[in-house]
């Protein structure tokens, strides 16, 4: 059930996280510290995926959630969350974590409490189906992570947006749909060709692997990308692995605003790339994925990369 609320809730956002030892759970001060830190540098924000189809997007008032597994009780941080898949009996919950790992265990959640566009929700968790945690900005202002920072809920997200190019250098737009299949999530075209996604299955899917942020060009020669905006002037130092993906060869390349940085032509292999950069504010950096040789069908390829401030 969903339940209006007159007053937005204003609980604290703390976070613990405890370890069973004799059944009594222990605080720990690092969980908080990092927590803390977390909402200093960025605004967590859920979208629930409920049982009849919808969708609410808002800000909770919780910083963690209740999970019990058969060694450990603990309180998991919502920012160390990317996933949240909640079982069919109501209280089996599987958590696809930001880091790659997975944990899987009972969860014991009070109704859910969001500040939404339409004001206060409350939403009892026999009603949730997943819930996909957003970070927006979560990065420290130093270092930021294409695979950990990624947004299911925002485009924009932070410094990173998802789009498309019609051929590799002109104007980039914004992809504005959602996408949502079973073990995918991400952003695609209206015609559901070129997108960005990620894999939050536990098997290999169209050529990702879990975790796997990856990228699908479009059929008549569209190219998707994954950018990067300075969010102030400075030296950057950029890392990171275009995937071999699916069988398809495709074109991949690097921009700094129209310059190439890099280019690997009609690959499909894993193709490295590290660049140090003077960035200006506002500049972009675009990692573009094109058709090659192995057509438009075969063409997800997964993208991980880091930027940091030297």
């Amino acid at each position: 059930m969903i339940r209006r609320t007159k007053t937005p809730a204003s609980l604290p956002l703390v976070a613990l996280l405890c370890a069973a030892v004799g059944g009594a759970p222990i605080t720990s001060h690092a969980a908080v510290a990092m927590d803390a830190a977390a909402q200093t540098n960025g605004t967590l924000r859920l979208a629930v995926e409920l049982m009849d189809g919808s969708r609410v997007i808002g800000t909770p008032a919780i910083a963690s959630v209740p999970v019990e597994t058969p060694y450990a009780k603990m309180n998991v941080p919502l920012h160390q969350i990317q996933t949240l898949k909640i079982g069919e009996d109501h209280e089996t919950v599987t958590l696809d974590l930001r880091k790659g790992d997975k944990l899987k265990g009972v969860i014991t959640l009070a109704p859910l409490k969001l500040e939404t566009l339409f004001g206060s929700v409350s939403i009892g968790v026999e009603h949730i189906k997943q819930i996909n945690v957003s970070i927006g900005g979560r990065s420290n202002g130093s270092t930021w992570s294409a695979r950990n920072d990624f947004s299911t809920i925002l485009n924009p997200s932070g410094p990173w947006s998802y789009g498309w190019t019609p051929d590799g250098n002109s104007t980039f737009t914004r992809y504005s749909s959602v996408m949502s299949k079973p073990g995918l999530d991400g952003w695609l075209n209206s015609k559901d060709e070129q997108c960005v996604f990620i894999n939050h299955s536990d098997v290999p899917l169209h050529g990702a692997r879990p975790g796997e942020v990856s990228i699908h060009p479009g059929p008549n020669g569209e190219h998707s990308v994954v950018r990067w905006q300075a969010p102030r002037s400075c030296t950057i130092i950029i890392k990171g692995t275009f995937g071999s993906g699916d069988a398809g060869a495709m074109n991949v390349s690097v921009r700094h605003n129209e310059t190439q940085l890099f280019l690997a032509a009609d690959t499909a292999k894993d193709e490295p790339f590290q660049f140090e950069l003077n960035v200006q504010q506002n500049d972009t950096v675009d990692f573009d994925v094109g058709c090659g040789s192995g057509g438009w069908t075969c063409g997800t390829t997964p993208i991980d990369v880091e930027i940091a401030v030297k």
